[in-house]
């Protein structure tokens, strides 16, 4: 299994903020994931009406599963 924690700061104005990985994986993963995250769209978080930048823990999983029986296909 592979595994990337980050911490990302979604920005009042609709922009990914910083990006603070916690994480020991593949370092080409952890840059692939961190890519993603910044391709996230979003709607701006509120707070008493007004937008404001919220940080947020997003978690990046790859699980590998495997067949163990001939009849049955993974999706």
């Amino acid at each position: 299994e592979r595994f990337v924690k980050m911490k990302v700061t979604f920005l009042a104005n609709g922009k990914i903020g910083e990006i603070i990985t916690y994480s020991n994986s593949n370092p080409d993963f952890v840059f692939d994931c961190v890519q993603a995250a910044k391709k996230i769209k979003f709607l701006p978080a509120q707070k008493d009406g007004k937008v404001v930048d919220f940080p947020y823990i997003v978690e990046y999983r790859i699980i590998s599963m495997m067949v163990t029986s001939p009849g049955i296909r993974p999706f």
